[in-house]
């Protein structure tokens, strides 16, 4: 995966945090082995999801590049 800041930049969530770099690398772990296209919709909706819990409308653009050898 190739990725700019904008994902784990997000805030959202209970509390209003930014998503983190942690969490959001525990995600691609978590989708990996899925098929590209299920992938974006997990990205998608999980992000959507974050988002919508914060006042706050998107900070930064997001970018994920994903490439199977």
């Amino acid at each position: 995966y190739l990725f700019s800041d904008g994902f784990q930049d997000q805030f959202g969530g209970e509390h209003r945090l930014k998503f983190s770099i942690n969490r959001f690398r525990e995600l691609l772990l978590d989708i990996h082995l899925l098929e590209p296209k299920t992938q974006k919709e997990k990205l998608v909706t999980i992000i959507t999801n974050w988002s919508n819990q914060s006042e706050k409308k998107q900070t930064d653009d997001i970018l994920i590049v994903g490439v199977k050898i």
